[in-house]
């Protein structure tokens, strides 16, 4: 095919014997592909919808520690999740059922407690069903179990 000049081709391009040829190569590689579809050896055909809308399993590294999500010039702009955001030394941020922590350890035992806030390591701490608390600080209203309607600043 070094000689075909045409600018179109009006019949499938199939290699000669199966799984003996490549479309393009890491040295000369084609710059952008416009398909409707691909197939693939399983037999799945995806669309050019290639931009996902749903991720539907865990989105992991390669490497523990090594990828970032977003960057200080392309940043995301809004995070909406239903649960906790961990660090190395554990929970850091936590939007319950009308509560909020963050802190390690924040409002860490709250089971049905609502309408808490606890800023601060350990603020709040072993909750489990104290209501309308605002403790911020280290250890702040650490060791309030059940106690409503609380104000805490300071460690």
């Amino acid at each position: 095919m070094s000689n075909l000049s045409a600018t179109s081709i009006n019949q499938s391009l199939v290699p000669s014997t199966n799984n003996s040829k490549d479309l393009g190569s890491s040295s000369f590689p084609w710059n952008v592909v416009y398909p409707i579809s691909i197939k693939f050896p399983d037999g799945s055909i995806q669309s050019t919808a290639f931009v996902p809308t749903a991720i539907n399993q865990s989105l992991l590294p390669s490497t523990n520690n090594t990828k970032d999500l977003g960057s200080g010039s392309l940043a995301w702009r809004d995070i909406y999740f239903d649960g906790s955001l961990f660090s190395s030394s554990g929970r850091v941020f936590n939007a319950g059922v009308n509560n909020v922590a963050i802190g390690r350890g924040a409002l860490f035992s709250n089971f049905t407690g609502l309408n808490n806030i606890a800023i601060g390591d350990s603020a709040l701490s072993y909750n489990t069903s104290g209501q309308s608390n605002i403790a911020i600080g280290i250890n702040a209203l650490l060791n309030n179990v059940n106690g409503g309607a609380n104000i805490a600043i300071g460690a």
